[in-house]
């Protein structure tokens, strides 16, 4: 099997477990429990719209019975009795048989659907880690919105695939393809923002506090790492709390340009704004930008060195500097002193 093959296979099976793929579910189970509902109520099913259950079990099974034609049937006498009082009317043995079966063949579907569900539910895939594995994969059939390949498609495809998964002959392979892949100016295989961007952006944010020099001295850091559109979000829901300046313009850095916004929103409403001032106060420490990065311990990876085609560089990254911890690690620190203050 090719490195596009597996790639595809992963993204397939990645995919089933998506929040997208949850939610989809999710409104199959209510149409299910709907449809039971008015299966058990004749005034209701008179009136109901069985085509989406009917196609649903049809995909999943083979049925001998119509089941377009019987509710059809059912409907049409259930309209005779309620609505032209025709109350002698009722329900063959043989309709009422169709419709226990229909009753049957949805519990059977629903009862697969939670199974899936509680199962999917267990798997968190991060939606980032599926957008980069699929502009990848488009990358290496040659179509798609990127031209060369980023770190970040890199990190998340080996975030799903072990280096264990891969025979010698497979790594030749996939260094092929990216080698095929490269820009052809021959830059680094990652799109570099325009500095003058960056610069307007975090001199829009960050005029009082802020120094231009700064910048420069990450430079390179900045330009092959940031994501413009994620950058500004954090910036801009900062200013909106009156945040932004409790922040060092380091941390501010660290956490604009590794940082994630979905993540810092929900960190700051979840596990900041609830605590007492004295402890909201540690969260604007320098040193503790990594917990508005790190969302879980011991998962951030270290990303390679920034490349100069020139000169080489034994400039610290300013990446080097987040501590590998989370925000768990670090109140479990607290409780063990807390529970040997006598040590």
């Amino acid at each position: 099997m090719t490195i596009l093959e597996l790639l595809t296979k992963k993204i397939d099976k990645l995919k089933e477990n998506s929040q997208d793929e949850i939610d989809r579910i999710k409104n199959l189970l209510k149409i299910i429990d709907d449809t039971i509902v008015a299966l058990d109520n004749e005034e209701l099913l008179k009136d109901f719209d069985f085509s989406i259950a009917i196609n649903l079990v049809n995909s999943q099974s083979f049925g001998i019975v119509d089941l377009n034609k019987c509710l059809l049937d059912v409907k049409n006498l259930l309209i005779a009795k309620y609505q032209y009082h025709q109350t002698y009317l009722s329900l063959s043995l043989e309709q009422l048989q169709n419709i226990k079966s229909f009753k049957e063949r949805l519990g059977y579907l629903k009862e697969e659907l939670e199974t899936r569900i509680n199962r999917d539910n267990s798997v968190k895939v991060d939606n980032s880690i599926l957008e980069n594995l699929e502009d990848f994969k488009n990358l290496l059939e040659g179509k798609g919105r990127r031209k060369y390949y980023t770190y970040e498609m890199l990190e998340a495809f080996f975030e799903v695939f072990n280096y264990d998964d891969f025979s010698y002959e497979d790594i030749l392979e996939l260094i092929k393809e990216l080698e095929v892949s490269k820009n052809i100016k021959g830059k680094l295989q990652e799109e570099k923002v325009d500095f003058n961007e960056v610069k307007e952006l975090f001199t829009k944010y960050l005029t009082k506090k802020f120094k231009i020099n700064i910048l420069e001295k990450y430079k390179d850091e900045i330009s092959y790492r940031i994501n413009i559109e994620n950058a500004r979000n954090i910036l801009e829901f900062f200013t909106k709390e009156n945040l932004i300046d409790k922040f060092s313009p380091i941390s501010l850095l660290q956490i604009a340009i590794y940082g994630k916004y979905d993540y810092i929103n929900e960190f700051y409403y979840e596990r900041v704004l609830p605590k007492n001032d004295a402890l909201k106060k540690i969260y604007f420490d320098n040193t503790m930008s990594c917990v508005w990065i790190n969302e879980n311990n011991a998962t951030r990876k270290r990303r390679s060195t920034i490349r100069n085609n020139k000169t080489k560089s034994n400039k610290k990254l300013l990446y080097s500097t987040i501590h590998e911890v989370c925000d768990d690690d670090v109140w479990e620190n607290v409780r063990i002193i807390k529970e040997n203050e006598d040590l």
